[in-house]
């Protein structure tokens, strides 16, 4: 799952998710993939209602 956790004081909440996503991507996922661990995934894990 993708997060925005920021254990480091420079890391900007939202940007760092951003540059997580691309980094996703860089390593294999598809662009699709990459956004789904940041929705689908967590709201699946969590076992709540999505669409």
């Amino acid at each position: 799952m993708a997060g925005t956790d920021c254990p480091i004081f420079y890391l900007t909440p939202g940007r760092s998710l951003h540059q997580e996503l691309v980094v996703l991507v860089e390593a294999g996922l598809s662009p699709l993939e990459a956004i789904k661990t940041a929705t689908l995934n967590p709201a699946k894990y969590f076992d709540m209602e999505y669409n």
